[in-house]
């Protein structure tokens, strides 16, 4: 059987992971709730503040306001699993504006607004309710959907909120 390599002491291990704190502990993407490129999830306002989030993903479920192609609902949950990469959101390089944009904002996954199924005026006040909790945070709502009735409860939203 092959020798294994000595691995270094946690000591150093941990000081080449960054600025002498430990390497963040991931787990495969299989575990878990499912969040937007791993990003740390929220449930309520309080948390947001709490996690100083500066930008907040939420789903907005909805296909009502489409009549031939239902299926837009599924949207939020297959663009998470989509995202959901195995790396922490911190590694990932936008090519276009040559950053690391989770180097310097902090995200946060705020779950699904409740958007039931039956009515597209229930799920309208259900979105926008969620994205005022965003806004009354000081986070800025990033909005996964869904189909394009989407649009007017989010944007009213932040209206309400910034005018």
């Amino acid at each position: 059987m092959p020798r294994q390599p000595r691995r270094a002491p946690a000591r150093r291990r941990n000081a080449q992971a960054g600025e002498g704190r430990p390497a963040p502990r991931r787990a495969p993407a299989f575990i878990g709730l499912p969040t937007y490129l791993h990003l740390p999830y929220a449930e309520t306002a309080d948390d947001l503040r709490r996690l100083k989030a500066d930008v907040a993903i939420v789903g907005a479920p909805v296909d009502m306001g489409v009549v031939y192609r239902p299926g837009a609902r599924f949207g939020p949950r297959a663009i998470r699993q989509a995202t959901y990469l195995g790396q922490p959101a911190e590694t990932l390089y936008h090519l276009g504006l040559e950053v690391y944009p989770f180097k310097h904002i902090r995200g946060v996954d705020f779950g699904d607004a409740n958007c039931p199924p039956s009515s597209l005026e229930l799920s309208h006040a259900a979105i926008r309710t969620r994205i005022t909790e965003i806004c009354s945070a000081g986070a800025v709502p990033f909005v996964l959907g869904g189909d394009h009735s989407i649009t007017l409860p989010s944007a009213t939203a932040v209206a309400d909120r910034h005018g």
